[in-house]
């Protein structure tokens, strides 16, 4: 069952979201989206939501760097379950954005201007929806993509799941991954512990503070 939401913010809406929803051409036709500006997705973490501050720092920082349309995905009812059964409901989570994607492009919205960003149990789910569009999308970032049970898993992000796949790595060893998974893995202060922080929670979390600086 498609638990997501899609949440739109554009420069003309900064702070009051408008809901996409699939196959209801009306929600889109009616909304801010415009075809012709890049689209950013932004996709939070375990026990994360659509509000939470993930989603209201990097639609900030978006929006104040250029007129994008900026797509928040809310996965929460997912996301709120135990770990290994959110980690487990990853693929379909995945799959749908995926096809969401490719909802959006029959309306004229292009592979070659969409972004994904996904922290943590995100990182996995826009890898996963990029490699549902064949690998067609212009570019990932995957922020401290989470480590623990994803090592031999087959659905964990990878570089081919878009034409230019960027890993920023805060939490190596502990909750985020410890590898080299994409076209170019940033290590920021060696990528294990961050100097601002006296908690690996606060390294893993970090990583979405530095992209929006």
């Amino acid at each position: 069952m498609n638990h997501n939401t899609y949440w739109l913010y554009t420069r003309e809406n900064m702070y009051e979201s408008q809901e996409l929803r699939m196959n209801d051409p009306d929600s889109l036709t009616k909304s801010n989206f415009n075809v012709s500006k890049n689209t950013v997705f932004v996709v939070h973490g375990w026990k994360g939501n659509g509000t939470n501050t993930i989603s209201r720092i990097l639609t900030s920082a978006f929006l104040s760097d250029g007129d994008v349309n900026v797509i928040v995905v809310d996965y929460s009812t997912n996301a709120d379950l135990m770990y290994i059964l959110a980690m487990e409901a990853v693929n379909q989570v995945g799959e749908f954005l995926g096809l969401f994607i490719d909802w959006l492009n029959t309306f004229g919205m292009s592979y070659e201007t969409t972004h994904l960003v996904g922290f943590s149990l995100g990182a996995h789910v826009v890898g996963l929806a990029g490699r549902f569009c064949n690998g067609a999308i212009k570019r990932i970032t995957a922020l401290d993509p989470a480590g623990p049970l994803w090592y031999d898993n087959e659905n964990r992000i990878q570089n081919t799941d878009a034409d230019y796949v960027e890993v920023i790595h805060t939490n190596m060893l502990l909750f985020g991954f410890d590898g080299k998974i994409g076209d170019a893995d940033f290590y920021p202060n060696g990528g294990i512990f961050m100097p601002e922080c006296s908690i690996n929670a606060c390294s893993h979390s970090i990583s979405y503070i530095y992209m929006a600086q």
